[in-house]
């Protein structure tokens, strides 16, 4: 078994040690993948109202250039 970064990797084959650690890695896996799913769903919800926001941002500049 190596530490590394507070995460624990299995290497051994001991079947005790094994369950400690993939429990713990277990754990450290579903933190990960959260997460991950997390940053993926805000990138996604960031991209959709990237161009809605632009849009409004454009649309007043068009109206004061057509008044004027």
């Amino acid at each position: 078994m190596s530490k590394l970064n507070g995460f624990i990797h299995t290497t051994d084959t001991d079947p005790e040690t094994k369950k400690e650690a993939t429990k713990k890695e277990l754990l450290a896996k579903r933190i990960i993948s959260t997460s991950k799913a997390y940053v993926q769903c805000m990138g996604k919800l960031a991209k959709q109202a990237e161009p809605r926001v632009r849009m409004n941002k454009r649309k007043p500049k068009n109206k004061k250039t057509k008044v004027m």
